[in-house]
């Protein structure tokens, strides 16, 4: 192996005359050969992943240090993928989305970086993707065009002279958005708080008051200064020719620039001499009370990104210190009345990590009593000494998490190349820091029977003066404020115009409209790479699920190398329950496991799980048109250690107790600020689910499982509990009674033969203790209920979903639906919705089940983006795409079917596949009928839209003053919160 490796550093080194190679190793946790170079010319730093994996990852990121919170990183990550030199097209990204088999495009601003990262299993779309991409860096039309800061960034939007002058701008709207909630608004403080005086203490991704400051010429500054080979941290990872991809890079791009000396430093901020005090309001509603309703956090920061040990240490603790069940520093804060909810975190993606513990539904007055509470709690966990199986349970947990490697539908080679910026970006020497964690849990592993811990507690916490405290306080007024001080400004910015200059705002708003509605030419479009026929494949994935028996269950076995690791999943029909413990059995799912057991208290509990497996949970969930439904109790363990799983299963199952009110109600209280804050920062899935559920059993068990009617139930419940509490317990038992019965449960497993033959030996001992069938007396019964909500909440942008099922209307489904889904998404609605409109986003689907739908987010629409859904079927009519232009949709439709799954993602795939009856064939038929569609087909899918638009399901979160205002849309009007 070393005499291969030689060779092979041998003949990069003879090949790559313009690149050094600065260091190659092989990680075999990574199985990868990582090589380490640098382009000669540019000091471009490089890192390349060689190993056997098809989904191949491309990356440019540039260290972008903004001095004001303008939010121009975020703008321009936007703008430079609206056209290039070489893609001079508006939307080239939209093209990619439209055209390619990707299986990962996208781009990303952080407080000090910005990375562009795309992903293909396909060779020729990653060659593809990967010159879009650094023709869009290097060369973009921002400096042609200044429509696009317009458009991306912000403009004045007047549609005549007697009109009200207004703001507009995708980030803008975005930004307003991520300003309305409170967790975003509350990490923001903390960093502005810990950080004054370098880069940190501005907002990179643009506060919405500041972002109309930024002007074209900063602007175009910015991208000049940042945007440059000097500047930049390159990866390749995959199963590819690495040598000539890194040829191809130097002769396209590189070495036509010259080197130079990056502006982009960040000066660490220097310690403060004693934590400081910050304070910042967010916006809560109108029927909102303001008691109870604020934030605390206590911040710190520790060490350097570049001491990974201490990074690793720092999770480690928190998770034993914070987030583990019953973990001593949260119980103290809990136990203390401070607040009801605790939660923490460590920012590592800065200079400087941040380790922060917040709690919520607070009041600003119990700031003092919750530093002293954290300072003394660790003062007295530092002397009695930290809990050994609880670390030694959570380090194992972490490693086998990450041994694991499963990152679902996000490709390995991204996941890496971020985790390589950890170290990288800080110090240009090192890109390995962060990519050989083994050696950081090792060294773990051996501080366990010395004091280490303690004494990172003790530096980290008490020796340490560079904390703040941020006071995060409720305000009913300060959106009204804010929205009226804008107006105000900007009439009184309109009054001192003259009026030559209110008609250029007006003919700019003209000349932007124009310029969005324009076509591009067929020449520019022509520009854009596209694939072939051969190069899709035309076979669909086929399940890998058998159906088999044990006993008399169904078992279903997911015939697949997982490497020793079995993933089991225990599925009980929860539609076999009374109808009115539903809202019980998901409140039992969030239970599960985080109360005492016979033989274990909660917290015993979860760390003999964690030093065993790597984890068991409860979900729930529902698929397909009959809406199957069921908990689902899953578990990760080594097939040795499978025993060990359905033990522990059991013990959960038959022997949780319910009887300790303060316990349940302290996962209560968790469960309804987790909810409020879905409600606010997920509107858009949230307004989706709700619409949906007014005409759809599926979605009415969604939302009354984790959606809006789950919210009302959970809020019922916190705000009675003294009424409730034996009433909760009651409910909760029966749930256990009535659920765990043999009629109820399928077993799922995914492993190779030889993990099931010892998976079904245990299975048939479980079974056989499982009650038989009882007779259920109040099934449920889904009944319709259009109820067309507005659902008012303190958000100063709308979510705004409108729904129904063309099954309904008698109406099937034809693949070629999908490339119709497709066309309206990237073509009509990211024009109409997203570009004309201001939202973030705006898309829609089509599914196999009947369900359409059409959704935006952190719209500052709401009549005008109904209107837009409205006039879908008039776009249809228009559509006259030659075949070329049809195929491009229909590549993209064949890519979203074509993402690469893990064994963990495969099995869950085919898992919800079997739950929805959905077979091999009707996968294959939907594949053949979506690459052999014509324009006829796809136009005929009108129908489908047309009825689902008749049938009138809307549900809208947004602005309550919004909501107010509106006429004739809703039947139902409430606050959401």
């Amino acid at each position: 192996n070393l005499y291969i490796f030689l060779i092979r550093k041998e003949k990069i080194m003879k090949e790559l005359k313009n690149y050094k190679i600065i260091e190659s190793r092989h990680i075999e946790e990574l199985n990868s050969q990582v090589t380490f170079l640098e382009h000669i010319k540019t000091k471009a730093s490089v890192l390349v992943f060689e190993n056997d994996d098809n989904n191949k990852v491309f990356g440019i990121g540039f260290k972008t240090v903004p001095q004001n919170s303008t939010g121009v990183p975020h703008i321009i990550e936007h703008s430079v993928l609206c056209g290039s030199d070489k893609y001079p097209v508006k939307e080239p990204f939209v093209e990619l989305l439209k055209s390619s088999l990707n299986t990962f495009l996208n781009a990303m601003t952080y407080p000090d970086k910005t990375v562009y990262p795309v992903a293909s299993c396909n060779e020729k779309d990653f060659e593809n993707l990967m010159d879009v991409y650094m023709d869009a860096v290097c060369h973009p039309n921002i400096y042609k065009k200044q429509e696009i800061f317009k458009q991306e960034g912000w403009h004045y939007e007047l549609e005549n002279k007697d009109a009200e002058l207004t703001i507009n701008g995708v980030v803008y709207n975005e930004m307003k958005g991520a300003f309305s909630s409170p967790d975003s608004v509350l990490f923001r403080q903390i960093l502005h708080s810990l950080f004054p005086s370098n880069t940190y203490g501005v907002e990179s991704g643009g506060d919405p008051d500041v972002i109309p400051e930024l002007t074209y010429e900063d602007f175009i500054a910015f991208h000049k200064e940042y945007y440059h080979p000097s500047n930049s941290y390159i990866c390749l990872y995959g199963n590819m020719n690495a040598e000539k991809h890194l040829t191809y890079l130097d002769e396209e791009y590189l070495s036509k620039y010259e080197a130079i000396e990056p502006n982009s430093h960040i000066e660490e901020e220097k310690p403060f001499k004693e934590m400081v005090k910050s304070e910042m309001v967010y916006p809560i509603g109108q029927d909102q009370t303001e008691d109870n309703k604020a934030y605390l956090a206590y911040n710190v920061v520790c060490g350097k990104v570049s001491d990974v040990n201490l990074g690793v240490t720092l999770e480690i603790l928190q998770d034993v210190l914070l987030n583990a069940s019953g973990a001593p520093l949260k119980q103290a804060i809990l136990d203390a009345g401070i607040g009801n909810d605790v939660n923490s975190s460590y920012e590592s993606e800065v200079l400087q990590p941040i380790f922060s513990i917040v709690t919520k539904n607070t009041n600003p007055d119990k700031a003092d009593e919750f530093i002293n509470l954290i300072e003394n709690t660790i003062k007295e966990i530092i002397e009695k000494g930290i809990d050994k199986k609880s670390l030694m349970s959570t380090i194992n947990y972490y490693e086998f998490k990450y041994r694991e490697s499963d990152f679902g539908r996000t490709p390995k080679g991204l996941v890496y190349y971020l985790n390589s910026l950890g170290t990288w970006l800080y110090d240009k020497s090192n890109p390995f820091g962060k990519l050989e964690m083994s050696k950081a849990f090792a060294f773990l592993k051996e501080q366990l029977n010395t004091d280490y811990f303690e004494k990172v507690l003790e530096e980290v916490f008490l020796n340490n003066t560079h904390k703040s405290l941020v006071i995060l306080k409720p305000s009913k007024t300060i959106s009204l404020e804010k929205e009226q001080a804008l107006k105000e400004k900007l009439a009184a910015y309109k009054a001192s115009l003259t009026d030559v200059e209110i008609e250029q705002i007006v003919e700019d708003t003209k000349a932007l409209k124009a310029y969005q509605s324009k076509v591009d030419s067929p020449e520019d479009l022509a520009t854009i790479p596209t694939l072939s026929r051969e190069d899709i494949g035309k076979e669909a994935d086929k399940t890998k699920l058998e159906e088999k028996k044990i006993l008399n269950n169904v078992s279903l076995h997911e015939n697949i190398f997982t490497n020793g690791i079995g993933y089991l999943k225990l599925l009980f029909n929860v539609k076999n329950l009374p109808a009115e413990l539903l809202p019980y059995a998901s409140l039992y799912r969030a239970l599960f496991g985080k109360v005492d057991t016979a033989n274990y208290q909660y917290r015993e509990l979860e760390e003999e799980i964690k030093l065993n497996s790597g984890g068991i949970f409860a979900g729930i969930g529902t698929a397909g048109r009959e809406a199957l439904c069921h908990l689902t109790i899953s578990a990760s363990v080594l097939y040795e250690k499978l025993d060990f799983a359905f033990n522990m299963i059991e013990e959960i199952m038959y022997t949780s107790k319910f009887d300790n009110q303060k316990r349940v109600k302290e996962i209560l209280d968790s469960i309804y600020s987790m909810l409020q804050r879905k409600m606010v920062g997920a509107g858009h899935g949230v307004a989706l689910t709700r619409a949906l559920s007014y005409q759809n059993e599926k979605a009415y068990l969604d939302d009354l499982f984790d959606g809006v009617a789950f919210y009302d139930f959970v809020k019922d419940l916190v705000e009675n509990y003294e009424t409730k509490k034996d009433e909760i317990k009651a409910n909760l038992e029966k749930v256990v009674e009535l659920l765990y019965t043999k009629e109820n449960l399928t077993i799922a497993f995914a492993a190779d033969e030889d993990g099931y033959n010892q998976m079904e030996e245990y299975a048939v001992k479980f079974i056989e203790k499982l009650a038989d069938k009882y007779e259920n007396t109040n099934p449920f019964k889904f009944v319709p209920n259009k109820l067309n909500e507005g659902l008012k909440a303190p958000v100063d942008v709308q979510f705004v979903a409108q729904t129904g099922n063309f099954e309904a209307a008698g109406l099937k489904y034809h693949g070629a639906a999908k490339v119709l889904s497709n066309i309206i998404g990237l073509d009509y609605l990211w024009l109409e919705g997203r570009v004309k409109g201001g939202a973030y986003g705006c898309f829609g689907a089509i599914s196999m089940t009947g369900n359409v739908y059409f959704v935006s987010y952190r719209d500052p629409n709401l009549e005008n983006t109904l209107n837009v859904y409205a006039n879908i079927p008039a776009y249809i009519d228009s559509l006259e795409f030659d075949e070329d232009a049809l195929f491009k949709f229909i590549i993209g439709s064949i890519g979203e079917l074509d993402q690469p799954n893990t064994p963990k993602t495969k099995f869950a795939v085919d898992l919800n596949l079997w739950q929805a009856n959905i077979t091999d064939e009707q996968v294959q038929e939907e594949r053949d009928q979506v690459i052999n569609c014509t324009l006829e087909e796809v136009k005929a899918q009108k129908a489908l839209i047309e009825a689902v638009l008749k049938q009138n399901y809307i549900c809208v979160v947004g602005n309550e003053n919004r909501i107010d205002k509106v006429e004739g849309i809703f039947t139902t009007k409430r606050p959401l919160l």
